[in-house]
């Protein structure tokens, strides 16, 4: 027996899957723009960082250049007993920077490849 009129029962029943439907339609487009956000980030991180290695090591090939014209002028009296140290401590300096960007710059690699849904940290083939 089938009822010839159900109260509404079943146009009910049609729009609220109708509505939950539409609201996974919804959080499935959000998380795919959360998702292609996330990428875009990871990317602009990873060429920030990028670009924070280069200028580090600029500035400790610099920071060598002027040591080494510290030393060279210390040699003929023209500088001061600090002025080597000052430049040995430049240098020291200008190369941990290089190295905090180049950590920086892994991390920065291992979030856009995560974003991309690739292994973190790629795997290293074995040489035969």
């Amino acid at each position: 027996a089938w009822p010839l009129w159900d109260g509404g029962v079943e146009k009910e029943k049609s729009f609220q899957e109708t509505t939950r439907l539409e609201g996974l339609e919804d959080a499935v487009a959000r998380a795919k723009r959360s998702a292609a956000l996330d990428v875009r980030q990871a990317w602009w991180a990873a060429l920030e960082a990028e670009r924070r290695v280069a200028v580090a090591a600029m500035e400790r090939d610099v920071a060598e250049v002027r040591l080494a014209r510290v030393r060279q002028r210390g040699e003929v009296g023209a500088e001061t007993l600090a002025d080597p140290l000052d430049a040995e401590l430049a240098l020291l300096q200008a190369e941990q920077r290089l190295e905090e960007a180049r950590f920086d710059l892994l991390v920065a690699e291992a979030s856009y490849r995560r974003a991309v849904g690739e292994s973190v940290w790629p795997v290293q083939e074995e040489k035969l």
